[in-house]
């Protein structure tokens, strides 16, 4: 079950947790939760167009993410639009796990794939699923895009604040330097604009 909670912007979601199984004894049984992962959400479950569960069951991460990533951007089948627009939305267990691949890359590519095939508001309702505080930190580049794409510019703008004064906060070495910066340096002077500080 999901549970988003309402909210008139970005809503956060606690992603399905399966209980493992055990064998069957009478009384109180006390059994452990699976691990929450940010690959595991989406919007669409079967009954909404969406792919089963399993969809990934058997595959390898690191091949997963990168045939995600080359998906190509101009799908001329309105059939094979359609299917991957599916693929990219369901909430499914993610695929077995490998070093070249961190707990969030699946889920970046799948945002950032939406983004460049033009389904925005679908990209939106990704991010939506996502705790608050992981949309600062980890998907910050994603949940920026898609604001300014809506043309929620003083949502953008916080968030790429946040993000780059963060960054300083931390980045004391070359490890810990801040990442996209053409991006953020191009949507601060944008933010600047508006608010009259250019």
């Amino acid at each position: 079950m999901r549970i988003l909670a309402p909210s008139s912007g970005f809503a956060p979601l606690v992603p399905s947790q399966t209980v493992s199984p055990s064998t069957p004894r009478r009384g109180i049984q006390i059994e452990s939760l699976a691990r929450p992962s940010l690959e595991t959400i989406g919007p669409l479950e079967p009954q909404d167009g969406g792919f089963g569960y399993d969809l990934w069951e058997g595959s390898h991460r690191g091949i997963v993410l990168g045939l995600i990533r080359q998906l190509p951007n101009d799908l001329r089948s309105h059939w094979g639009a359609g299917m991957a627009r599916r693929l990219l939305l369901t909430n499914a267990e993610g695929p077995q796990a490998g070093p070249e691949a961190t707990d969030s890359a699946l889920l970046r590519a799948r945002i950032r794939r939406l983004i460049a095939l033009g389904h925005i508001a679908d990209a939106g309702a990704l991010i939506e699923l996502v705790a608050g505080p992981l949309q600062e930190t980890v998907i910050a580049r994603e949940k920026a895009e898609v604001l300014l794409y809506l043309g929620r510019y003083d949502e953008a703008c916080n968030t790429a604040r946040g993000r780059v004064e963060r960054a300083m906060a931390i980045a004391t070495s070359e490890a810990a330097a801040e990442s996209d910066p053409e991006f953020w340096q191009k949507t601060l002077i944008f933010c600047n604009i508006r608010a009259g500080e250019i």
